[in-house]
């Protein structure tokens, strides 16, 4: 179930009475202090010393916090440390789970964005323990555009939660206090001023959605299947992930009866609705193709034209399809097989065949180089050296006599079964770490 997301991040200095007003809804009210904490809970909702801390937001990572250095000698008493509690950070992370204390605190996870397993805590205060704090709308506001996102709580019940989300906080050393703190120095993010972002509950099934053609379409079927995963279909038959129209040389469509330009898009979007993936499977051969734009220009494959717009596509594609956390796997493209039999020059198999090495390898390196510059949002795989027996087209794909892909793209039989293998293993490590 996806619950509303705040509108934007809510502002350091909002309204304190609209504040108080939403704030007061979360939680009733807590007639005894005691029950507010104690381990340097002054430090932690900023009731210690008004002005203190430098509310100018400084982006950090959950990468670069976790490493910190802890100071020695912290305790119960300990005042505020600077620099780090005296400094507001904003962080942008994945968010994985939450959980409603007895005492009224909302301790949340984050992680990092292609590792849920390296942790950050974050500390929301209960409102009616704020009073004194010289910082309390905005602790209450932050608090209130959490609960807006996520959705309500119930005392004690662990919410395992998927999406990307913003948080803006000071450093708060929590080395000896009774929660649990994920991140190895102690470090967590409190007194919480901000909160922004996409978030979902999660079911804990690891999703995967595929994107591309008919080849990931039949395939992540029977990956999922194997894998136990939940399959979130987006591939569209014919068509590359970025929705172009694939034509011949002279504007002419030759993948499929149908526009792609109507189908692709709109695919992806509802199931990026409906699903919130974990994976997205990037794996298709129309990219390589000549294509119409959706205002009817023919661009030729392989001129200068063609490889400015296939980054373009590429690069905006990725930043919509990761936005809710989702990790972009680019499946290298193969090489047609030898299964596809005689086929006409001016076929779309005949230009595959032709055009492997000097347009099918070159965009098989441009998306290997974005995996490597953008490591937390993209990774790159490849079957085809598994796959066939030499990179050449068309490529020997033959398994025990038989052939991997009998129509030359499509595998059946013991080639669909070696595939699954294949991207079960290239998978496995990616999966791990976001799951």
């Amino acid at each position: 179930m996806r619950w509303q997301q705040h509108p934007c991040e809510l502002a350091l200095r909002a309204t304190v009475g609209l504040v108080l007003v939403a704030g007061s809804l979360a939680l009733p009210s807590r007639p005894a202090a005691a029950d507010c904490g104690s381990y340097r809970q002054e430090v932690r909702t900023a009731t210690d010393a008004a002005g203190e801390i430098d509310l100018t937001a400084s982006p950090r990572s959950v990468r670069d916090l976790r490493h910190r250095v802890t100071p020695a000698g912290i305790d119960a008493t300990t005042r505020r440390l600077a620099p780090v509690e005296t400094h507001v950070f904003r962080v942008h992370a994945r968010i994985v789970h939450a959980v409603l204390e007895a005492d009224g605190q909302i301790h949340v996870a984050l992680s990092s964005r292609d590792n849920v397993h390296h942790r950050l805590g974050v500390t929301f205060a209960d409102p009616t323990c704020l009073d004194g704090s010289w910082l309390q709308a905005e602790q209450v506001a932050a608090r209130t555009a959490f609960l807006q996102a996520c959705g309500p709580m119930d005392v004690g019940s662990p919410l395992a939660l998927k999406g990307m989300v913003t948080v803006t906080a000071a450093g708060f050393f929590n080395v000896g206090g009774t929660e649990s703190s994920p991140s190895p120095n102690g470090l967590e993010l409190a007194p919480v001023l901000g909160f922004s972002g996409s978030c979902w509950r999660s079911n804990g099934s690891f999703i995967l959605m595929a994107t591309g053609d008919s080849v990931p379409e039949r395939v992540t079927d029977r990956l999922a299947d194997a894998a136990g995963w939940v399959r979130a279909g987006a591939a569209v038959g014919g068509c590359p992930v970025t929705g172009e129209e694939p034509t011949n040389e002279r504007g002419i469509e030759w993948t499929t009866d149908l526009d792609c330009r109507d189908l692709v898009i709109p695919a992806q979007r509802r199931a990026l609705r409906r699903y919130h993936p974990d994976i997205i499977l990037w794996w298709d051969r129309p990219s390589i193709s000549h294509f119409l734009t959706t205002d009817g220009d023919l661009v030729l494959s392989r001129t200068e034209r063609f490889w400015k717009m296939r980054h373009r596509a590429l690069e905006r594609r990725v930043r919509v399809l990761t936005r809710g956390g989702a990790m972009v796997v680019f499946v290298g493209t193969e090489p047609i097989g030898r299964g596809a039999g005689a086929v006409s020059p001016a076929s779309w198999q005949a230009f595959q065949m032709k055009h492997y090495a000097d347009v099918t390898r070159r965009w098989n390196r441009i998306m290997r180089t974005y995996a490597e510059r953008h490591p937390a949002t993209t990774r790159f795989i490849e079957i085809a050296s598994d796959v066939c027996n030499t990179l050449v087209a068309p490529c020997n794909d033959r398994i025990d006599g038989a052939w991997a892909r009998p129509q030359g793209q499509h595998y059946e039989g013991p080639g669909m079964r070696l595939a699954v293998r294949l991207l079960r293993r290239d998978l496995a490590p990616i999966v791990r770490r976001l799951s």
